[in-house]
């Protein structure tokens, strides 16, 4: 058949036609108009087009299906809510006794049926090629144990100056025990996604409660202490705070056949984030909103986000409230899943506590909940949701069809937890974010070519009607301009039918990080090139750990990086960037070398009063460090030289 079009108007120089048969889109093509001329005839071959047979009439009867998507693209963090929201959470929880003593004995439990594919740790390795530093005697000056030794902690120790445990470290303890931080002490137990600090038994044949806790962080600990990356395993606890809200969440770390994995108590808190549990014996993650004494209060809260904790726990997380309702805390429970709890998935006991619990992800627990508080937006599996992959404790992948899948809170964007994936195929979460654990995906990259298209004449990285306005242009005359594109010398329909088939393409984005500035100042500027006019949005990472977002990027503008808090010698970035369609594109990873004369410096945001303010940082040059500390004045208000 023959299709005639007609302009009707002269300032009318490109149209789209579409063709629909039987409501289907079956063609569409942008038209431009002749100069000198004012029809443009098609001719489309009809045997190519496939007629469907029409669609029943639906049933008024039957029911109506509400297809509006469940989310409001503008979600306001948990933590943020309004008063009146926070009254509306307040819940009354039955009583609960409090953790088991450690000399208790574990009974056996019933199997489930299911058996992890794992070994037998990492308990054992002592002797595995390093060399032996035994540990008996107090941290009283700054140190960096390294991963060329296994250092073994003979004797209860208190650390109580800046401890720094690179990656790939590995701490052995003997039988009953621990390593305290206080008296202003930091410790900094960070790993990187291939090479964790690992924590474990000495024992050749370790278990349950071998040790009592590697990470012990009392009252007196310096805020700065930081733990992620990091692998506990066969303690009594595996990490706990004691009334202490640190600056760095608890993030990214692993626990395995622990008593308890993470466990805080008292009126402070710290936030725990995408950590895995595994096999726990009585719970994965264990809160007291009180101290030893039971008093809370009114100002704490505390964001359990985006944890898994499965298999053989009697309980996933355990929260305890207080007694007195005007010292009830905050918590928020968000994306988290809880499986293959004895007991129950979630318990919230002991009295009062303001608890906001949405997107909690629930399978084989012998009950989900421990009474029926309000939640909002459970998801529930019948069916084995996880698989196994590689990496560290690597049981814990999503099956991408399980209901635990898009099921969060928040947009992947919305999250630190961009570029990390649930998928044992290494594919990034993206769209609403997969609940429960997220594996850093560190070696994950998929930049494309960066070649732009041919039809993409404003090389914006993709092709569309500012590229058809250039075509238009040169629409049936003699040229070399780009918009020859089969290089004839005549633009006509063999450019046209070209150009067609480039129509909103978009190139895939090559992102490569830029790095300005020298890093003996302390800071340096990252920037980013390579993006495409369909990048929304880009994302820095340093070592597996998100540092911020790249604001501005398509103006030049650049994110400044603390290179002080970093340590000596090498390190790993990725940038990791959105399109408008959501998709997540990481780019392959930079080595960069950073120098500066002091490592692992940190000091807090901000400045409570009548409260200790800590800093910290690793110098190892012969001069003296002076630090100064100025109002708003710029007048020096204390110094110190050391």
């Amino acid at each position: 058949m023959i299709i005639c079009f007609t302009f009707e108007g002269e300032e009318l120089g490109l149209a789209m036609v579409s063709l629909t048969v039987e409501g289907i889109l079956d063609y569409q093509l942008v038209l431009f108009k002749v100069p000198d001329a004012n029809t443009f005839i098609l001719g489309v071959d009809s045997d190519a087009i496939e007629i469907p047979e029409p669609e029943p009439e639906p049933d008024t009867e039957a029911e109506q299906i509400d297809l509006q998507f469940p989310y409001d693209s503008n979600i306001v963090p948990y933590a943020q809510k309004k008063e009146q929201e926070k009254e509306e959470s307040l819940k009354c929880c039955p009583s609960d006794q409090g953790l088991i003593p450690v000399t208790e004995e574990l009974s056996a439990k019933e199997s489930k049926g299911r058996e992890l594919p794992l070994g037998g740790g990492y308990g054992g390795t002592m002797m595995g090629g390093r060399g032996v530093i035994d540990i008996s005697s107090d941290i009283t000056s700054n140190q960096v144990w390294t991963a060329d030794n296994t250092y073994h902690i003979i004797a209860d120790v208190n650390v109580q100056a800046l401890l720094v445990i690179e990656p790939g470290t590995v701490v052995e303890f003997a039988a009953d025990k621990v390593m305290f931080v206080n008296n202003g002490g930091t410790l900094i137990s960070v790993g990187t996604p291939n090479d964790p600090v690992v924590y474990t038994s000495d024992s050749g044949t370790p278990g349950y409660d071998d040790y009592y806790c590697p990470m012990y962080i009392e009252e007196t600990a310096s805020a700065n202490t930081k733990v992620m990356y990091s692998y506990v395993e066969y303690a009594y606890v595996g990490l706990l705070i004691l009334n202490n809200k640190l600056e760095t969440d608890i993030q990214n770390n692993y626990f395995y056949n622990n008593e308890y994995g993470i466990v805080e108590f008292g009126k402070k808190h710290t936030n725990v984030r995408n950590n895995l549990l595994v096999s726990s014996y009585y719970s994965g993650i264990e809160v007291f909103l009180g101290d030893s004494t039971g008093e809370g209060s009114a100002d704490s809260t505390i964001l359990i986000e985006d944890n898994t904790c499965d298999y053989y726990q009697d309980n996933g997380i355990t929260v305890h409230g207080v007694e007195d309702v005007n010292e009830a805390g905050v918590v928020v429970l968000a994306n988290n899943i809880v499986s293959g709890s004895y007991q129950y998935g979630l318990a919230l006991v002991d009295d009062y506590m303001y608890a906001i619990v949405t997107n909690i992800g629930y399978f084989d627990n012998a009950d989900n909940k421990n009474w029926a508080f309000d939640e909002d937006n459970p998801a529930f599996e019948t069916v084995l949701p996880y698989e196994t992959g590689t990496g560290t404790l690597p049981v814990c992948y999503l099956r991408q069809d399980c209901n635990f899948i898009n099921t969060g809170s928040f947009l992947i964007e919305q999250t630190p937890l961009i570029g990390q994936t649930t998928d044992v195929n290494s594919i990034p979460d993206y769209n609403y974010v997969d609940i429960g654990f997220h594996y850093p995906n560190w070696n994950f990259s998929n930049p494309g070519s960066g070649d732009s298209l041919s039809a993409d004449f404003d090389d914006s990285m993709g092709v569309d009607f500012k590229d058809y306005a250039t075509f238009a242009n040169y629409w049936q005359q003699s040229t070399s301009s780009d918009a020859d594109l089969d290089e004839s010398g005549f633009v006509d329909y063999n450019d046209l039918s070209i150009f067609t088939n480039q129509w909103l393409q978009i190139a895939d984005p090559n992102i490569e990080i830029n790095i300005y500035g020298d890093s003996s100042d302390g800071f340096v500027d990252i920037g980013v090139s390579g993006f495409t006019s369909d990048t929304q949005r880009i994302f820095l990472l340093i070592n597996g750990e998100y540092v911020g977002e790249v604001f501005l990027f398509e103006d030049g503008e650049t994110l400044e990086v603390d290179i002080s808090d970093l340590g000596a010698g090498t390190h790993q970035l990725k940038a990791v960037s959105i399109s408008t369609a959501g998709r997540v594109t990481c780019s392959n990873i930079k080595d960069s070398t950073f120098t500066c004369f002091l490592n692992h410096c940190f000091c807090a945001d901000a400045y409570d009063s009548n409260e200790p303010h800590y800093f910290c940082a690793y110098y190892s040059g012969p001069n003296d460090v002076s630090v100064k500390v100025y109002d708003e004045d710029n007048s020096i208000v204390w110094s110190q030289t050391y």
